[in-house]
């Protein structure tokens, strides 16, 4: 999801004839990445909200009873996916684009006098010529499997606590949580801050290894 979705929204933008739309685009989804969770959590708090929530207001709009998104653990994996897929596409998406503009113009010219569409294009021209920017993404995004987005798993939850708990108490909450908590002591903290530190940079090791195995060019390291 955090490649197909970039990569199809990069192709599709680079289609765009109309360069003020081409921008604009961008830039609307490109803000949320400089957006602070905790202003972002505001915003999921105003349409969460038992009461007066947008969220909750549509339901009863349609004859529904009120939801309380904060006491429901099972709709927070969705809530979280959604949000990290809409703060972080936008950088994502930017980063293929630029990949994408500098691809040499001749070859879809070639492509366009031989006949090819636009989606023969993207797969015979455009996604080849962004391999190696794919696989560079891919194998940090690996390295990331055992860190998480602090301020999307405790600001959008509002604290991470219960019942909500059990679905956002990654090790980033957990060790923010001990070290606030003043019952656990900082070595202890340190010790799984390194853990952690360590982990990922084996993961990342890995999938690079992995990587240069298959295409030893498309490797990272």
């Amino acid at each position: 999801m955090d490649i197909v979705l970039p990569v199809t929204l990069a192709i599709l933008i680079s289609n765009i004839y109309s360069k003020r739309k081409s921008k604009t685009y961008q830039t609307l989804m490109f803000m949320p990445h400089f957006m602070s969770w905790v202003v972002v959590s505001y915003f999921v708090y105003a349409f969460l909200v038992t009461d007066k929530g947008l969220l909750n207001s549509l339901i009863q709009f349609f004859g529904g009873e009120k939801i309380n998104w904060y006491s429901t653990p099972s709709a927070w994996p969705l809530i979280l996916i959604i949000m990290h897929i809409w703060k972080s596409i936008g950088y994502k998406m930017v980063v293929y684009l630029a990949s994408i503009t500098g691809i040499d113009s001749s070859l879809y010219e070639a492509a366009v006098l031989d006949g090819a569409t636009k989606f023969q294009q993207a797969k015979y021209i455009t996604i080849p010529a962004l391999r190696p920017i794919i696989i560079m993404m891919f194998i940090l995004a690996v390295g990331g499997i055992f860190s998480s987005d602090f301020g999307l798993f405790y600001q959008v939850s509002r604290g991470a606590n219960q019942p909500l708990t059990p679905m956002v108490a990654t090790l980033d909450v957990k060790i923010y949580q001990m070290l606030t908590s003043g019952t656990v002591s900082l070595g202890k903290t340190a010790a799984a801050s390194l853990f952690q530190m360590i982990v990922g940079c084996i993961t990342i090791l890995t999938a690079n290894a992995i990587v240069r195995k298959l295409d030893r060019s498309s490797a990272l390291i």
